[in-house]
């Protein structure tokens, strides 16, 4: 049966903006629903960092096909529109940077759609957001990224129709960063596909989370690689959406209990959730005998270990 409106709470909170959706989403604005013609054309050869220089704010750059390898610095609002995630490439050139740098002390709004980004040099991020920058990332790819997404301070992401796979981790979310992703994958990464610490939250829905822990390392006893690992004071709420196959836990706190340690005093929430719909995980088999331990609709004895560790 549907688990209708199932909630777990791992620790009690005053509130949690992500009941009713995140505090302060990005803007609904023609800019970020995508709704404005181009402004300026980049082509193939062309810089996308001296249009971005030279752009106005609410701006529409649009990329035409071609691979671009270079690093982009926004710290105002404008949105960047590719061909198609396989006709337009962002990849890194240089280590220890993100390709995509989204960082301003105001607030600003940004859009990303119809692109990959990929290979960030020296484990760097595909996209690295901080202070109170906002975007609006859609139909598109992050890969080969040491992090596809990185997020800190107030950031803020919508993640909708995009792909984010075989990145060492898919999104990384720390400080009081949110996002909320849509209608995504998050496959084949490296350790996690989502990590969530600090005071961050995260609004999943319709998503698949699958085969996340394919580094070597996730064999050992003590490294943990997770569908989704939480942390600290992080608030996660997950909507109608498939969480399987991945290496350790479908969703596992920092608990001993989990095999972690005791770094987590937030809360995890299911809504419109069946049993299945996280199934399959512990593929390395290490979970075996631990049972699904917390005070969760998966903490019974005919499912599978290592799926779901909460409080």
């Amino acid at each position: 049966m549907r688990l209708a409106r199932f909630v777990l709470f791992a620790v009690s909170v005053l509130a949690f903006g992500l009941l009713s959706g995140c505090g302060s989403e990005t803007t609904d604005s023609s800019l970020a629903q995508g709704q404005l013609d181009c402004t300026v054309t980049v082509k193939s050869g062309e810089s996308i960092q001296k249009a971005i220089d030279v752009a106005k704010e609410g701006a529409v750059l649009c990329l035409e096909v071609g691979e671009w390898r270079e690093h982009l610095t926004i710290s105002k609002s404008i949105a960047l529109r590719g061909a198609g995630r396989e006709q337009t490439k962002i990849k890194g050139k240089e280590g220890g940077k993100p390709i995509i740098k989204i960082a301003s002390d105001a607030e600003i709004a940004v859009r990303i759609e119809r692109v990959t980004i990929a290979e960030a040099k020296r484990w760097s991020a595909g996209i690295g957001l901080s202070g109170k920058a906002k975007v609006t990332l859609t139909n598109s790819q992050l890969s080969g990224n040491r992090h596809g997404i990185s997020m800190w301070g107030l950031a803020q992401a919508i993640i909708t129709n995009s792909q984010l796979s075989d990145n060492n981790d898919g999104i990384v979310m720390g400080d009081s960063a949110q996002a909320t992703i849509t209608n995504s994958q998050l496959s084949g990464n490296g350790d996690n596909g989502i990590y969530t610490g600090g005071s961050a939250q995260a609004k999943i829905r319709d998503s698949t989370i699958e085969s996340n822990g394919t580094n070597k390392y996730c064999k050992r006893k003590d490294h943990i690689c997770n569908g989704i690992q939480v942390g600290k004071k992080s608030q996660v709420k997950i909507i109608d959406s498939k969480i399987i196959k991945n290496a350790d836990w479908g969703v596992g706190a920092e608990l001993k209990q989990c095999g972690s340690w005791d770094d987590f005093t937030g809360q995890v929430a299911f809504e419109d959730m069946m049993l299945e719909d996280i199934s399959g995980n512990n593929t390395t088999g290490k979970k075996k005998g631990m049972g699904n331990p917390g005070n969760h609709y998966w903490n019974r004895p005919d499912i599978l270990d290592g799926q779901v560790c909460l409080p």
